[in-house]
């Protein structure tokens, strides 16, 4: 249930930084059109793209080790399914083990 909510966190996240990445690069576009058209501007561009370039691959840093820990959690999550798998395996057959114990142990006592 925890890696249930963790991983919504994570797609919550995720979907945040495309929404803001999607902003940024529309901001951009406005910026570049917009400088074309004032002069003034083109120095305002220039610096908002040397702004936009380091935190977009901030960003994508931030993503892929978000996508990372996912599949880090995902394989957690399968591997603790796969003990538990094995566990519920285990005590079945120690089960059978323990009855046919009890059976051979019968079968002495008749022998007796």
């Amino acid at each position: 249930m925890e890696l249930a909510k963790r991983d919504a966190k994570i797609e919550i996240l995720k979907n945040e930084l495309e929404e803001r990445k999607s902003y940024l690069i529309n901001k951009a576009k406005e910026v570049h059109d917009v400088s074309k058209e004032n002069v003034f501007l083109v120095d305002v561009a220039r610096d908002y793209m040397s702004i936009l370039g380091p935190m977009k691959k901030e960003k994508e840093a931030q993503l892929k080790a978000l996508k990372e820990l996912s599949a880090y959690i995902s394989k957690v999550t399968g591997d603790i399914n796969e003990s538990e798998r094995l566990l519920q395996e285990s005590k079945q057959q120690q089960k059978e083990l323990r009855n046919e114990i009890e059976s051979i142990q019968a079968q002495l006592r008749e022998m007796i």
